[in-house]
């Protein structure tokens, strides 16, 4: 019973963390409007999009709906993920990321999330 508890909450938690992450690059760009924050948050959102795509694309689509999709699976595709953005940031975003953020791997991890929740609503308004 516990574990179960336990499992909804943690899954209410995600739900709620990448609903409220969804909206957190619009209401940045609303906040640091001047040309440089709209221009770096908008080049993050490029790096995040893309990232998510290509893990999507050459990791995950061959295995979801599998028995190899499992929550380890799953924590995996998140750091190739990361990483790939970690790769794929230009040095002024990653100086850009320090300036604003205190915890750069959990921003980026948050941004994935909802990146992955946008595209579930975009396809699920796309096939209803």
């Amino acid at each position: 019973m516990k574990e179960i508890l336990l499992y909804i909450v943690e899954g209410l938690i995600s739900v709620l963390l990448t609903v409220i992450t969804a909206y957190l690059i619009p209401y940045l760009i609303n906040k640091y409007s001047n040309d440089k924050n709209k221009k770096m948050l908008l080049a993050l959102n490029d790096v995040i999009s893309n990232g998510v795509k290509n893990i999507y694309q050459t990791f995950v689509q061959e295995i979801k709906g599998t028995d190899k999709w499992t929550k380890e699976t799953q924590e995996e595709a998140l750091k190739k993920c990361y990483l790939f953005i970690q790769e794929n940031l230009t040095e002024d975003l990653k100086n850009w990321l320090n300036k604003y953020s205190n915890d750069i791997e959990a921003f980026i991890k948050g941004l994935i999330e909802a990146e992955i929740y946008s595209l579930k609503a975009i396809n699920s308004k796309t096939v209803a």
